[in-house]
């Protein structure tokens, strides 16, 4: 392009005048496109009529496709995704009555379909009061957004949804919905609405799951608004490219530099750019709170971008450097790391591809490439590069890790630092968490030296660790100590607390058999809690590991889950179960309840009537179900999961007088380290020595098994 804006000019004019004879032509006057008055006329397409083929095609996926009621559409959708256990009470205590699910979807029904809440109740037979109350305490803001994410997250595993798109790109638009009466945020616009109306702003992914809506008013452009479901994403979608329209694309330029859109307190004055402010191609901002931008001091809102990859930087880690998730026609699964620009990092890519020939678990892959992110997100921030990290940057990698504020809900047993994260609650990273991060990149970098693309050592340097000697409860072996091999650890490392595994006592035990609802249920977690098996273990069992006459079953190493699930021990063992009331219920279960036309081996599958009918039990919903046994028997710890029958297991076992190494054998634990843990709970020893020295009699500890319990 020429500097000098009067040549421009005259290439402009002389490209005006060799396109005219071309308008000229087109313009003609019986055509669809012609000039009538002086105005142009473009005639509307005329309908082309369809094929024979495709109206056969529309019949026969007419024909396919099932008429049934919403109603039951909603519910069967609900046994899918479960997205009706977010819709929670707002004390998050009130437990549920049988009745309640049906007063649920009337509601949601009422609100979706604008029924109103007199005219559902009349159809479903609800009160009006009944209606009014769930909808003020169940379906507000945040509950409803988290069931949305259920549906979305759901939506986004299905082998279909793969096909359409991996979930890295979206696009947003907003319909203008005309309204009557008082509403909040109605305006008027007279090119839209006869008085008053509304803006419905909703964001799509390329999987067309809509994973954000908001109601806005319409007089406002729609850029205002772009970047709101985004930068709220809490679902598994990847967003790395967003597309809008034009009314969603604002860059105002200047010969400072970039400005920003005013305030409406600003009275659209805009002002030059400050060289405090982020030099991103977004600049517009509202009554919002500011996130902070690279200056020190400023007040820039970057909350509405042209792209998604120019604002990545401004984020701190909110949704930077997205992991995507591949899951290939033979089943295994690739995960990657994806930098700013929605490209896969090749040097994470080969680790993780390394990972993956050694047959780690996929759950261990997806680890891995989120511990890593930690890392990438620090490089970006500090501005180096992976090849440039020296033993002095571990020091501010550290730091960075005890300051990164996580928004991810957890559950923690003791006291936790907490911080707000863009005006939301969130929480620090757990020592533990932090310990693992490091140990990852830790591991990346001895790759890497291998490899031979890391000439340097590695940057978490590791130092002898002499007390480890001395350490009493740490077994060794007889023979330790005659070998040149001393125990290491890593210079730059958090303090954690060895906390005692939590055990449920006889009354909780009680409450929690009692609460179950189905025979396979009690199957499950009597083999969890007679057997001290991990729920991967238990949900990986196959027909024929199960032994009645022998009164045992055997743990096998299996990878053909087809929902991932994994036994976490790669050392095959048998687990005897002399209890009568555990394998009776497991023979119970499979010869009553287990579907009989299902083809599969497993043993626990999904039953009902819905499309996933004899699929095996996932992981997730052995922890739904389990949850909502405790809450029906009124036990809320935060600690008791799962695996906690497993440690309920354990201890009772060592405190029936079980040997370490035997217990070790049973457990399956590849290190009696592991052991160990339950055997600091009661040590009879200690309890002996104790009773002793108060001059009483030395007696063993009773234990209450799971069959004195039931009886």
């Amino acid at each position: 392009m020429p500097a000098d804006g009067a040549v421009r000019l005259e290439q402009r004019g002389r490209e005006l005048v060799e396109l005219l004879p071309r308008v000229d032509r087109i313009l003609s006057p019986q055509g669809p496109v012609r000039m009538e008055k002086g105005r142009v006329v473009v005639s509307p397409l005329e309908a082309e009529e369809r094929p024979p083929r495709v109206e056969h095609l529309e019949e026969t996926l007419t024909a396919r496709l099932p008429l049934i009621d919403f109603p039951d559409l909603l519910i069967e959708v609900d046994q899918w995704t479960g997205f009706s256990h977010h819709l929670r009470h707002l004390n998050g205590r009130e437990p549920r009555r049988p009745d309640f699910l049906p007063v649920l979807y009337a509601a949601l029904l009422a609100q979706g379909c604008n029924f109103g809440f007199a005219r559902m109740a009349q159809m479903a037979e609800i009160p009006v009061d009944r209606l009014a109350w769930c909808t003020t305490w169940y379906l507000r803001e945040d509950t409803l957004k988290a069931a949305t994410d259920a549906l979305v997250n759901f939506h986004h595993r299905l082998p279909l949804s793969q096909r359409w798109g991996g979930g890295t790109l979206s696009s947003s638009d907003g319909q203008r919905i005309p309204v009557a009466g008082k509403i909040r945020n109605a305006t008027a616009l007279r090119r839209y609405f006869l008085s008053q109306g509304l803006t419905f702003y909703s964001w799509t992914s390329d999987q067309f799951a809509q994973y954000g809506t908001k109601v806005v008013p319409a007089t406002i452009r729609d850029a205002t608004y772009v970047l709101d479901a985004i930068l709220d994403n809490t679902t598994e979608l990847s967003l790395v490219e967003h597309t809008t329209d034009t009314a969603g694309f604002t860059v105002i330029l200047t010969s400072v530099g970039y400005t920003r859109m005013p305030d409406r307190g600003e009275r659209g004055r805009l002002r030059p750019a400050s060289p405090h402010d982020t030099p991103s191609a977004l600049l517009c901002s509202r009554a919002a709170p500011a996130y902070p931008a690279a200056g020190r001091g400023s007040r820039a809102s970057p909350r509405h971008a042209v792209s998604m990859p120019e604002c990545f930087p401004l984020l701190r880690g909110r949704r930077t450097m997205p992991i995507r998730r591949i899951t290939h026609d033979n089943g295994t699964l690739q995960v990657e790391l994806l930098d700013d620009t929605g490209t896969a990092v090749p040097e994470v890519a080969a680790f993780l591809r390394h990972l993956a020939a050694r047959d780690y678990s996929p759950n261990t892959l997806v680890a891995y490439a989120h511990d890593l992110q930690h890392l990438w997100r620090f490089l970006a921030l500090s501005g180096l590069t992976w090849t440039q990290l020296q033993p002095p940057h571990a020091l501010d990698l550290l730091a960075y890790l005890r300051t990164f504020p996580s928004a991810h809900l957890v559950q923690r047993l003791g006291l936790t630092l907490t911080t707000t994260h863009d005006g939301s609650p969130a929480r620090y990273l757990a020592p533990k968490t932090i310990n693992r991060i490091l140990a990852a990149v830790s591991s990346f970098y001895d790759y890497m030296i291998t490899a031979g693309q890391f000439p340097q050592a590695n940057p978490l340097e590791k130092i002898p660790e002499p007390l480890a000697q001395r350490l009493t409860e740490r077994h060794r072996s007889f023979l330790a100590g005659i070998h040149r091999q001393r125990p290491l650890r890593r210079r730059v490392a958090v303090r954690t607390v060895e906390r005692l595994p939590r055990v449920l006592e006889a009354h909780q035990v009680s409450a929690l058999l009692g609460a179950l609802r189905s025979t396979r249920d009690l199957a499950l977690i009597r083999l969890m809690l007679d057997g001290g098996l991990r729920p991967g273990e238990v949900l990986s069992l196959h027909l024929e590991d199960v032994a009645y006459g022998r009164r045992r079953v055997i743990v096998r190493r299996r990878c053909d889950h087809p929902k991932g699930v994994r036994p976490k021990s790669r050392v095959e063992r048998v687990v005897d179960l002399h209890e009568p009331t555990t394998l009776d219920a497991v023979n119970t279960y499979v010869m009553t309840e287990r579907p009989v036309d299902a083809s599969t081996p497993f043993v626990f599958l999904v039953g009902g009537r819905g499309q996933r009918r004899h699929e095996p039990l996932s992981y997730a919903a052995l922890v739904k179900l389990f949850h909502r046994a405790c809450a029906r028997a009124g036990l809320r710890e935060p600690w008791m999961t799962p695996h906690s029958l497993r440690h309920t297991h354990a201890t009772r076992m060592w405190e029936g007088g079980m040997r370490e190494l035997t217990l070790q054998k049973r457990l399956g634990h590849a290190s009696v380290e592991s052991t160990r843990v339950y055997t600091r709970i009661s040590d009879p020893v200690v309890v002996a020595d104790y009773r002793r020295a108060l001059g009483s009699r030395t007696d063993t500890p009773t234990v209450v098994t799971t069959d004195e319990v039931s009886s």
